[in-house]
C-alpha cells in the first residue's frame, strides 16, 4: 500500500517553475537613454506557500545586465531591495532590503 502512495505524493511535492512571465520590450533610438525608472507597484497578498519574486526591471537588448527592484516572498513576508546584476561581479549588490506593509509602492531610480 505504501509504495502505491509514494508516486501519489512524489507528484505533490515535486518543484515547479514561474507559471507566468510577462516582458515589455522598449527599444529607444541609439541618441537616446534611459535617465530614470519610476513605477508604482501593487503589492498582492503573499501566498502561504511557494516563493514568490516580483520585480519590474530594466535590461539592456543585449542581455548583459538587469537593473531591478526586486520584490521578494521567500521570508513569508514581502521585502523590496534594488538591484544591479550579471554583467559586472565587482559592482555591489544591495546589501539591505525593506520589509513592505503597504498595500502599494512607488519608486524611482
Amino acid at each position: 500500500m505504501l509504495f502505491t502512495l509514494l508516486p501519489a505524493i512524489a507528484t505533490l511535492l515535486s518543484p515547479t517553475s514561474a507559471a507566468t512571465w510577462y516582458f515589455l520590450s522598449y527599444n529607444l533610438p541609439s541618441s537616446q537613454a534611459f535617465l530614470s525608472f519610476s513605477g508604482t507597484m501593487q503589492i498582492p497578498k503573499l501566498p502561504k506557500a511557494g516563493t514568490y519574486y516580483l520585480w519590474p526591471g530594466l535590461q539592456p537588448t543585449d542581455s548583459s545586465a538587469v537593473y531591478q527592484n526586486v520584490l521578494d516572498g521567500r521570508s513569508g513576508t514581502w521585502w523590496i531591495g534594488n538591484d544591479w546584476c550579471c554583467s559586472n561581479p565587482s559592482l555591489r549588490r544591495a546589501a539591505a532590503s525593506t520589509r513592505i506593509r503597504a498595500r502599494a509602492l512607488r519608486f524611482r531610480t
